[in-house]
């Protein structure tokens, strides 16, 4: 049996088989046309869904609720304010992962007054600064 070319790959089969077992031959192709209609219907469906699900977006109840603005802490550098300060902005700015670092160190830089700013206002805007600041 040499290369068929692709055209003629069905008649090579229906040329093997040469009338041996034709019925067969005959259910084995209706199977095989049965199975690939039912993936393909299948296959089109899974995409059907995919495409038309959209994810819901709920609005928490609290949001109805008119909340005051929160304002940043300030930081100055006076070791008394430190804890009050770190809390505030970890909470706020640090541990929110819809930041990136460079958005953090900008909002961190925000933040601080005097000395503090002082000591990391040589840190370029950037996400490799923000652990260093």
């Amino acid at each position: 049996m040499g290369s068929v070319p692709m055209g003629n790959a069905q008649d090579a089969v229906d040329n093997s088989c040469a009338g041996d077992n034709i019925e067969l031959e005959e259910n084995v192709r209706i199977q095989a046309e049965t199975w690939y209609s039912t993936a393909l219907a299948n296959f089109n469906r899974v995409q059907k869904c995919r495409t038309e699900w959209r994810p819901t977006v709920t609005t928490p109840i609290s949001a109805a609720i008119r909340l005051p603005k929160m304002e940043l802490p300030t930081f100055s550098g006076d070791s008394t304010e430190w804890i009050g300060f770190f809390d505030a902005f970890s909470s706020l700015i640090d541990n929110n992962p819809a930041l990136s670092d460079g958005q953090k160190l900008h909002y961190l830089r925000s933040c601080l007054k005097g000395e503090a700013l002082t000591i990391i206002s040589g840190f370029q805007i950037s996400d490799a600064n923000y652990k260093e600041a």
